[in-house]
């Protein structure tokens, strides 16, 4: 398949995904008008997951912007969040954290720095690489049960191959766009010749990334989700980065490799 090619494939992809969104929008005031938003629910889940507790998620953050420039990210200490570079976030993005819901509860932050890796780039078709960043917040995280800390994965740490992550996040779902309640799913890392043999219309994924999901689809993370943290036994292992439709089949999720990039996470956070 042409470079070409792989550039409309993908391009397609997020202009589906968009009309999905505008889709759903409609077919919910249709059914409702009186409706001024959409009401997760029971229904609430991440593509194929289900309704999530800020409990068993008390890192996840929500930043709250636009539409399908909505993203999430995971509290690394009182005042700094790990997120994707690709996220559209500035000085001035008002985070939500410690709630279940997307518009309120919790508390809210401030950004008042966002720091981009380096050599972050984004390819014309929407592909990212070194799609992590830093993000500091002005009113430092007050920890309980529903606002905590993750565990990073160390340098150089390899991700176990068919071992299980939880991904949680507000993102597009098959039935409703931007749910209002947190939802989670769990998938399995795939080994990395999957992932290269899957995406090879990419040539192999870039060295920092791994993907998870089933080949089969089913569950996937979304427009929404990106910079969510992938979550094994208790510690951050990725960051969800680079979907190709949400769930589809030969697809898998793509995360950015947490344990590639520890040097440069610790080296950001020793000068802070």
């Amino acid at each position: 398949m042409s470079n070409q090619s792989v550039v409309k494939i993908l391009k397609v992809n997020k202009m589906m995904i968009t009309l999905f969104a505008l889709f759903v929008s409609s077919a919910v005031v249709i059914a409702d008008p009186l409706r001024s938003n959409l009401d997760l629910k029971n229904s609430a889940r991440i593509v194929g997951g289900n309704n999530a507790d800020i409990e068993d998620f008390p890192y996840q953050v929500n930043f709250l912007l636009n539409k399908l420039d909505e993203c999430g990210g995971a509290i690394v200490s009182d005042k700094w969040v790990l997120t994707s570079a690709s996220c559209s976030v500035d000085n001035g993005t008002i985070i939500r954290v410690g709630s279940n819901l997307k518009n309120k509860g919790g508390s809210l932050h401030t950004v008042v720095q966002v720091i981009r890796h380096e050599d972050y780039e984004s390819f014309e078709s929407g592909y990212t690489i070194n799609d992590i960043a830093l993000v500091e917040v002005e009113t430092l995280f007050v920890f309980d049960k529903m606002r905590q800390p993750v565990s990073l994965f160390d340098k150089g740490e390899q991700v176990e191959t068919n071992s299980f992550g939880s991904v949680a996040g507000f993102g597009l779902t098959e039935t409703e766009i931007y749910p209002h309640h947190l939802s989670s799913i769990s998938i399995p890392i795939l080994p990395e010749y999957k992932c290269n043999e899957l995406y090879d219309i990419l040539h192999g994924l870039h060295q920092g990334q791994f993907c998870a999901g089933f080949e089969e689809g089913g569950l996937g993370f979304c427009a929404g989700d990106i910079g969510s943290p992938f979550v094994v036994h208790g510690r951050a292992a990725g960051l969800a980065t680079n979907f190709f439709g949400c769930g589809l089949p030969q697809y898998p999720g793509i995360f950015t490799n947490i344990s590639y990039y520890r040097s440069w996470i610790d080296g950001k956070l020793s000068t802070k």
